[in-house]
């Protein structure tokens, strides 16, 4: 079975909502007590439903704390799109295939438990790792065919794009252990930055009463989605979340998410980090069109249709090429414009006035 996917389309890697919804824990079967759970990391089973890309097992891990604060993050690691791409025995793997045995969150950044200055400190944690090389929203199983070479013989190999049921079950083990949260806290970094405004805009419908603040890390450059069709074919999924209205996959955007998810949803705080050149978002994005403008062309556009559609919409701009930080030591350590990016996250946490960092890196025109 050939596949094929429009290359601008995978310039924001292939934006989809999966309708179905799975228990991280069958209906049926008692839910653990959070008090009962382990200190530190609580690995769970994802369930019946959930799946990697290649059929192996999907779980995703939770760090208990106060339950009346919660962040979901994301975990990134590439994305494919054709048989090239979704090789993982290619000589260039794209994408993050499993979630291994032996894995474990990342101890940095805002997952850095030790660390006082940790503005999510104390918080009740679910890390959702990324193995389906869809951005966290694919829901589509895909048979890929690969031509004979000299060395191997023609062969069909098989990707699901399971990740909008992955998340499903955290998100769903989240609503049955946390009745009554004050705030939660969506993020993620690279491909899982790219469904932050999706998934928050979800959790906000599930808790009317909750502040929601929403922060994506390096995926901002990201322009077109309306190969959404034609790739995952997820727009009736997505349209069956009745959580994004008018959603028009002809003109839907990167910066279209947030208007959409802002329109589901007045309480969320959105927000955005990025580097001015990214070197990774500038390969993904030549990866798709030679053409494409740079990083920092692309900032200033997304930008600018993000402050007139959201205005409450805020961004940190830092200077050179480095690929995500909400996870690195850097973290802490980060300063633009006179603003430490610690503090800058603490105060969208907190409700506290937060301007625009970095603005004067971006082009004007």
């Amino acid at each position: 079975m050939a596949f094929r996917v429009e290359r601008r389309w995978f310039a924001v890697a292939c934006v989809v909502v999966a309708a179905s919804c799975t228990r991280a824990q069958p209906a049926g079967q008692p839910i653990t007590p959070l008090a009962s759970m382990q200190p530190g990391w609580n690995r769970i089973p994802g369930g019946p439903r959930t799946t990697c890309a290649l059929g192996t097992p999907y779980s995703f891990f939770v760090e208990v704390g106060d339950p009346r604060k919660v962040m979901v993050y994301f975990q990134g690691g590439g994305a494919c799109w054709d048989a090239t791409t979704c090789n993982v025995r290619g000589a260039h793997p794209y994408f993050k295939p499993t979630v291994g045995e032996r894995e474990q969150p990342y101890n940095g950044g805002v997952l850095d438990r030790a660390n006082p200055e940790n503005p999510l400190r104390g918080y009740t944690k679910v890390y959702v790792p990324y193995c389906t090389g869809d951005v966290h929203l694919g829901a589509r199983t895909v048979a890929f065919d690969v031509p004979a070479t000299t060395r191997d013989s023609a062969r069909q190999f098989v990707v699901r794009h399971n990740g909008a049921a992955n998340a499903a079950a955290a998100l769903d083990w989240i609503y049955s252990h946390v009745p009554s949260p004050q705030t939660i806290f969506v993020t993620g970094e690279s491909a899982g930055s790219v469904p932050t405004p999706v998934y928050a805009a979800a959790v906000s419908k599930h808790y009317p009463r909750a502040r929601v603040v929403q922060l994506g890390d390096a995926s901002g450059a990201y322009v077109n989605a309306s190969g959404v069709t034609t790739s995952w074919l997820g727009l009736p999924a997505l349209r069956a979340l009745n959580l994004l209205p008018r959603i028009d996959s002809a003109t839907l955007t990167y910066p279209g998410l947030y208007r959409l998810a802002a329109q589901s949803s007045s309480r969320i705080a959105f927000a955005e980090i990025n580097s001015a050149d990214d070197t990774t978002q500038a390969f993904f994005l030549h990866a798709t069109d030679p053409s494409s403008p740079a990083v920092s062309v692309l900032l200033a556009r997304n930008y600018a249709e993000l402050k007139g559609a959201v205005p409450a919409f805020r961004s940190y701009t830092m200077p050179g090429p480095l690929h995500t930080i909400i996870e690195r030591r850097e973290f802490y350590t980060t300063t633009v414009d006179g603003v430490r990016l610690r503090d800058w996250v603490d105060a969208l946490l907190n409700g506290a006035p937060a301007r625009d960092v970095g603005l004067s890196l971006l082009p004007t025109k």
